[in-house]
C-alpha cells in the first residue's frame, strides 16, 4: 500500500455476493485494492515481507531481486515503525498493545508481533549495513535490542500474559532466527522459560492423567469420570513418571523427568495463575 503495509490477499475480494469471481487476481501493480479485513494493524504481514526476501535472497544469491525488493522492503520496515507509533506500549518500547496479526482467530497477538519484528529489525540492520546504509543499519540494530529486552522485560521476567488462545507462535522470531542462521536472540535461560511455559499451557491433561498422544488424540472419547480424575490431578502437586512424561522432559531443556514444571519452576506457576489461571 502506499503507506507501506504489505497487503494479505492479491485476489479480488471486493465482489458482494458473486464469491466465484474471487479467484481473480488484482493487477499486479494495484497497490490499494481491499483485503478480505481491515489489515492496518497486522504488523506481521510487514516483518514476514521482511524474511521472505531475506531468506530468498540468502538461498539464491539473487542481488539483482533482492535490489529491486529492497526500496519495498524499507517501506515495510517504516511501516513497522508507524505501527509502533500508533500501538506501541510506552512501558515497553517497541512491544504492541491491541495490535492484530495475519492469524485472525481471536488470542492475543501482541506478544508474537513483538517477537517477530525483532528479527525483522536484525535482518534490516544486516542488510543495511551490506548496502553501505551505515545510520539506517545503527538504528534498526538499536531497535532489534530495544525489542528484545522489552520482551524478555514484559513477558519472560514480567507478568504480562503470555500463554493463552492461539499462543504456540508467541516465540516464532527466535525460531525464525535460528531457521535464517540470524544466532540466539534471546538468551538460553529466556528460552528454557518460555519453551517450558509453552509447554506448561499446552499439556495438562497430559501431565495429569499420564496419557500418551495417542490418548490425546482420543481425549474427546474418554468418560468424564477420567477427565474429572485428570483435571484434580493436575491441580494437585505430584510427581510423574510414566514413560510418556520421561520422553516430554526429556524434549524440554532444564526439566527434570518426574516432576511437572511447575513444581521445577515456581515463577512458572505463578506466572501461569496470572495468565489466567490455566496451568
Amino acid at each position: 500500500m502506499k503507506n507501506g503495509q504489505i497487503h494479505h490477499d492479491m485476489n479480488l475480494m471486493d465482489v458482494g455476493s458473486e464469491r466465484e469471481k474471487r479467484s481473480a487476481l488484482v493487477a499486479w501493480d494495484d497497490t490499494e485494492h481491499r483485503d478480505y479485513r481491515d489489515i492496518q494493524k497486522w504488523v506481521d504481514l510487514n516483518c514476514g515481507f521482511i524474511i521472505s526476501v531475506y531468506e530468498a535472497y540468502r538461498t539464491t544469491g539473487d542481488r539483482e531481486s533482492f535490489l529491486r525488493l529492497w526500496p519495498n522492503m524499507k517501506r515495510a520496515a517504516d511501516r513497522i515503525k508507524k505501527q509502533v507509533e500508533l500501538l506501541g506500549n510506552k512501558e515497553y518500547p517497541l512491544t504492541f498493545d491491541r495490535s492484530e496479526n495475519s492469524y485472525d482467530a481471536g488470542g492475543n497477538p501482541d506478544p508474537y508481533n513483538a517477537n517477530i519484528s525483532a528479527v525483522a529489525y536484525r535482518i534490516m540492520a544486516e542488510l543495511s549495513a551490506e548496502t553501505g546504509e551505515s545510520d539506517k543499519a545503527a538504528e534498526y540494530a538499536e531497535a532489534c535490542k530495544t525489542v528484545v529486552k522489552s520482551f524478555a522485560d514484559r513477558y519472560i521476567r514480567g507478568r504480562d500474559p503470555m500463554t493463552g488462545k492461539h499462543c504456540e507462535n508467541v516465540f516464532s522470531g527466535q525460531e525464525l532466527a535460528y531457521h535464517l542462521r540470524l544466532g540466539q536472540m534471546w538468551s538460553q535461560a529466556e528460552t528454557d522459560s518460555v519453551i517450558s511455559r509453552l509447554n506448561h499451557f499446552y499439556y495438562p491433561c497430559y501431565w495429569g492423567a499420564g496419557l500418551s498422544r495417542r490418548h490425546l488424540r482420543r481425549v474427546d472419547a474418554l468418560p468424564a469420570r477420567t477427565l474429572r480424575r485428570a483435571a484434580a490431578a493436575h491441580r494437585a502437586p505430584r510427581r510423574m513418571d510414566g514413560p510418556a512424561e520421561r520422553r516430554l522432559h526429556a524434549a524440554v531443556p532444564g526439566s527434570r523427568p518426574g516432576v511437572r514444571p511447575s513444581d521445577q519452576h515456581p515463577a512458572m506457576g505463578r506466572q501461569a495463575q496470572a495468565d489466567g489461571g490455566q496451568h
